[in-house]
């Protein structure tokens, strides 16, 4: 028999993101309960849209998804990708499928961040600008707050977070932090493998609260084809 490289651990690839809410003095606050499952109807969205840009990646597995309360606020999501092969043994292949399929999870969490971030970020600020840049890498954009530059997101995420569907997603995400008395969220991403974690946190306003409330943000798809207009090289 095939002998397991990863002992004891699980064959399911699998990521875990915490997301805890929390007053200005960094207390946790018991939140509605439907305003709870609005929120992470929003994530799953938003989830099911990130992975979909992994395209041919993760065939041959499937997705699952699930959110486990672990305070008054406090909530740990776990996606895992199970694979729809029956490996009797685990193998070498499986092994290293697994490693991929983990590491692909793990970054395909960190644009899930990046673009739920951007998007509060935007919703918040109702005076930020926008810049289309290409380098090496591709196109993205580089959002700017009174001149500074704050924020680089990748252009096709961005692009469909502001089409009106992302933009409900993205209603439905945030609105948890339209609660009374909370003051931001952390997420904490553990990295697969490593004794290392990343933490982001995201403030909520009144600008905020008015885009969770249905108000549209101070972003357009129409101030983005500008920008590309603007970074267009003249004929």
């Amino acid at each position: 028999m095939a002998r397991n490289p990863l002992g004891t651990r699980s064959s399911t690839p699998q990521v875990s993101v915490l997301v805890a809410y929390r007053d200005a003095e960094g207390r946790q606050l018991p939140l509605p309960q439907a305003q709870t499952r609005e929120s992470f109807t929003g994530l799953q969205l938003l989830t099911q849209r990130v992975l979909g840009f992994a395209g041919d990646l993760l065939s041959g597995f499937t997705q699952d998804f699930t959110i486990m309360q672990m305070g008054p606020s406090t909530f740990r999501i776990e996606v895992r990708a199970s694979s729809t092969q029956d490996y009797r043994f685990f193998s070498r292949k499986a092994f290293y499928d697994q490693l991929a399929v983990t590491a692909l999870l793990d970054h395909l969490t960190d644009v899930l961040t990046s673009v739920g971030t951007a998007g509060v970020y935007i919703a918040n600020h109702p005076d930020v600008t926008v810049r289309y840049v290409e380098d090496d890498f591709g196109p993205y954009y580089e959002l700017f707050d009174q001149g500074r530059a704050v924020l680089a997101v990748e252009s096709g995420p961005l692009e469909k977070l502001l089409q009106p569907d992302g933009m409900a997603v993205l209603r439905a995400l945030v609105a948890n932090l339209k609660q009374p008395g909370l003051a931001y969220a952390t997420l904490t991403q553990q990295t697969p493998g490593l004794k290392y974690v990343r933490r982001t946190q995201v403030s909520t306003t009144d600008a905020l609260r008015r885009f969770a409330a249905g108000a549209p943000l101070p972003l357009t798809t129409e101030d983005l084809a500008a920008a590309r207009a603007l970074s267009a090289p003249s004929s």
